[in-house]
């Protein structure tokens, strides 16, 4: 398996530039790990975070722990 980096992962501020949508980053300690776009809003023409975007942050930043959880599960079917 290849390396990743380390956790704990958690989600910052949101972020952006003018001119640019808005985006929610996932961070490490000193690392930014990822950024979960904004999603636009067809009736409005205009991008913002919504409760599927920060899910989806939730998911990315939970998955060092997941990681751990998966393995011990795995290491207990292999016996």
């Amino acid at each position: 398996m290849s390396a990743h980096t380390p956790g704990p992962w958690t989600i910052g501020e949101e972020g952006g530039f003018p001119g640019h949508p808005p985006y929610l980053p996932v961070e490490a300690p000193f690392r930014l790990v990822a950024e979960v776009n904004s999603s636009l809003n067809e009736t409005t023409d205009q991008f913002s975070i919504t409760t599927e975007d920060k899910a989806n942050a939730r998911l990315i930043a939970a998955a060092p722990e997941l990681l751990i959880e998966l393995e011990k599960v795995t290491d207990h079917l292999a016996g």
